[in-house]
């Protein structure tokens, strides 16, 4: 456990750079500012890659910055800004054709798309089934349902000679995450939540945040505003003009938070299992209000 996708993804950049023992690792435009977090600390390197009108990374950007200081390659399983899947099968195919490896960011996917494809979704390939995918990051305070801080750091048994910390006094005389003293109650919050809902009370939950993405949409569009990307998964976006603006106007007039992606020009809603078609409708509401009188 970590305390959260931050953690895991300079984890991440660190276990890269001990197997491999280069220092360079390429990532998505829409990479999370954590991993300039980890090049900040001298963990590694970035180099960015382009990415596509629905912002995932493409495979293209991504080979021509290859060469030999290259450790590995991010991919995003629903990335922050327009909550799309970058082509991990294919960052997974380079991977095995320049021996490389590759981390996936998967805060907010990785206890969403399982479900999403039991409802029938096709959803790409993200995980150990990929050969070349050496750790993983979730987040069980996102669709865990978990309060924070509560985030999990996945990888390779194999490589876990690589990435220890010796830590002498520990029964275990091992260590694996960066912070050492920190709360014992995540995980075990994160197993009451998977034995109080199981497998079916999550795909319950992740139909309902489906059918409500589909009903945001549809109201988006019938007030008027232009939703600038088609959700692919649970973020859907209102484009407006200086959306960080507004958002403060909104959490300051109306009381109600969003998100915002600079990328798109946008107000960013996750729509979260606590969302429904009133709160929905209330956003519209008071964004009417709101763009009415600027």
């Amino acid at each position: 456990f970590t305390s959260g996708g931050s953690e895991a993804n300079i984890l991440g950049m660190y276990l890269l750079r001990k197997v491999t023992g280069k220092k360079y690792v390429i990532a998505p435009k829409t990479a999370h500012f954590s991993f300039v977090k980890a090049e900040n600390l001298g963990i590694i390197k970035l180099k960015f890659a382009e990415v596509d009108e629905r912002l995932r990374v493409d495979p293209d950007s991504v080979e021509s910055l290859i060469d030999n200081s290259t450790a590995g390659i991010i991919g995003v399983a629903v990335n922050t800004d327009a909550g799309t899947i970058d082509p991990i099968e294919e960052l997974n195919e380079l991977a095995h054709a320049y021996d490389l490896y590759v981390y996936v960011d998967a805060a907010l996917g990785g206890l969403l798309l399982p479900f999403m494809k039991v409802l029938g979704r096709e959803i790409p390939k993200f995980d150990f089934s990929l050969e070349r995918v050496a750790a993983i990051g979730v987040d069980p305070h996102k669709f865990g349902l978990v309060p924070p801080p509560a985030g999990m750091f996945l990888f390779r048994k194999n490589f876990s000679d690589n990435i220890a910390f010796d830590a002498p006094y520990y029964l275990g005389n091992r260590q694996y995450t960066i912070v050492s003293t920190r709360p014992a109650w995540p995980p075990v919050a994160f197993w009451a939540v998977i034995k109080a809902l199981g497998r079916r009370g999550f795909v319950r939950l992740t139909e309902k945040c489906l059918r409500m993405t589909s009903y945001a949409r549809k109201r988006i569009e019938e007030e008027g505003f232009e939703v600038p990307i088609e959700p692919e998964t649970i973020i859907v976006n209102i484009k407006v003009d200086n959306p960080r603006k507004v958002a403060m106007e909104l959490k300051r007039k109306y009381r109600i938070s969003v998100g915002i992606s600079k990328k798109l020009s946008s107000l960013r809603l996750v729509i979260m299992p606590h969302v429904n078609e009133k709160a929905i409708d209330r956003l519209l509401e008071a964004l009417n209000k709101l763009l009415d009188k600027r």
